[in-house]
């Protein structure tokens, strides 16, 4: 699997529909995605050989940090990682601080605001959506395939 998903990745172009293995959002993240140039595949279709995908996009970092870090090892996927929500006091410090280790990681917040709650760097990109704005989606769309391109390191 681990070949079949390096030769799909290099066979890409700009505009090809890219797999994702999804994890789930908020309703109106899931709304714009579906205007998006993705196809969404939910984790039990790999298990079952049913889909191999081009990157994961991870909606929660907190709540699927061990499967996305997982698959994406597992796999040589590269990881798209959300943050939607700002940081709150629950949040396991320990795990947050472990995002280093993915091997290969684009990391997003959906605004300033969540980036500062996380205490984040600043070159951390703001990426919000607007499911009526064509060069907002086209620029989601150049996101996620530049990152399914990111050479996976061990």
């Amino acid at each position: 699997m681990i070949i079949s998903s390096i030769l799909q990745a290099a066979k890409l172009t700009v505009d090809d529909k890219i797999k994702a293995l999804w994890t789930p959002c908020d309703d109106n993240f899931e709304k714009f995605c579906n205007e998006l140039a993705i196809t969404k595949i939910d984790f039990h279709q790999i298990y079952y050989g049913n889909s191999l995908p081009n990157i994961i996009i991870c909606n929660d970092k907190v709540r699927y940090y061990d499967l996305c870090y997982s698959v994406s090892r597992k796999l040589h996927l590269p990881v798209l990682l959300i943050d939607h929500q700002s940081k709150n006091a629950m949040y396991d410090a320990e795990k947050i601080k472990r995002l280093d280790l993915f091997p290969c990681l684009h990391h997003i917040c959906i605004s300033k605001q969540i980036r500062t709650s996380w205490q984040l760097q600043e070159n951390i990109q703001i990426l919000s959506y607007d499911i009526n704005n064509k060069d907002n989606i086209s620029i989601w769309n150049n996101t996620i395939f530049q990152t399914s391109q990111k050479t996976f390191k061990i």
